[in-house]
């Protein structure tokens, strides 16, 4: 995975082979618990990308944003109104 931007205040930087898996990830603005980030670019791209990349991440993925508490995958796909 290789999600960044310039365009975006977020940044998130992953990379992975199909042989490796992450189980935390950082990630910046790009979400929120319960919420999406801020985004220099339109909340179209914003959410699509969080879509994605984030949230095809297997569901114990531990998500620490750059604010506030840290959420799961599976966590976010059933609770943020967003998604």
């Amino acid at each position: 995975m290789d999600w960044h931007s310039g365009r975006i205040h977020t940044i998130l930087y992953a990379y992975a082979s199909p042989e490796r898996s992450f189980s935390t990830l950082i990630v910046g603005d790009a979400l929120f618990a319960g919420s999406v980030g801020g985004a220099n670019i339109s909340y179209t791209d914003l959410l699509s990308g969080v879509k994605n990349y984030l949230l095809s991440l297997p569901d114990d993925t531990k998500l620490f944003p750059g604010h506030g508490p840290a959420a799961t995958v599976g966590e976010e796909k059933a609770h943020n109104p967003f998604f």
